[in-house]
């Protein structure tokens, strides 16, 4: 996986949510104002989509405990997530670009 220049971004917003049996998005308030969201896993595996579509225990991207994942923008507010055995945790930090930095074209 490919992961971010963490340089370019400051934290903007954070969260910590539950992964349960029924599937959950990340908030909507926090997640409409970012642009890209690091989330780490932790307790036990779950599975998400980033389009909106819910997951199942069985169907979805596998992360399991200790695994961090990076969504941007659109894919933060399609995410959905739901644990694969026992409940899990997800540490999200929300980033915006760093004030300042011109963007590279």
């Amino acid at each position: 996986m490919l992961e971010p220049d963490l340089s370019r971004y400051q934290p903007n917003d954070h969260e910590t949510l539950t992964v349960s049996s029924a599937s959950v998005a990340l908030t909507a308030a926090k997640a409409g104002a970012a642009f890209l969201a690091e989330v780490v896993c932790e307790g036990d595996e779950i599975r998400y989509w980033k389009d909106g579509s819910a997951p199942t225990a069985a169907q979805g991207v596998l992360v399991g405990a200790g695994e961090r994942f990076y969504l941007w923008a659109v894919e933060i507010t399609g995410f959905r997530g739901i644990r694969v055995t026992g409940d899990a945790t997800l540490q999200v930090t929300y980033y915006v670009p760093r004030a300042g930095l011109r963007q590279v074209r």
